[in-house]
């Protein structure tokens, strides 16, 4: 069973994985207002706000084709 501390753990390290994603591809000034800003990409969203609501796969799949692209 996966209590909420083991949910936030989770969050938290998509998170850094995420946003080490986006820096690699681009850098890190361009990774931070990625994770805080309105994207296109997951629905006009932040991505931080996806993470939070437990929703990882969705903005993991847009930081790959920032990646990609």
């Amino acid at each position: 069973m996966s209590g909420p501390a083991q949910k936030s753990e989770h969050r938290l390290r998509a998170a850094l994985q995420i946003f080490q994603l986006i820096q690699a591809a681009e850098d890190v000034y361009t990774a931070r207002p990625w994770m805080i800003g309105m994207n296109p990409q997951p629905d006009d969203e932040a991505p931080a706000q996806r993470i939070a609501d437990g929703r990882m796969r969705d903005v993991m799949v847009a930081a790959r084709d920032v990646d990609v692209g």
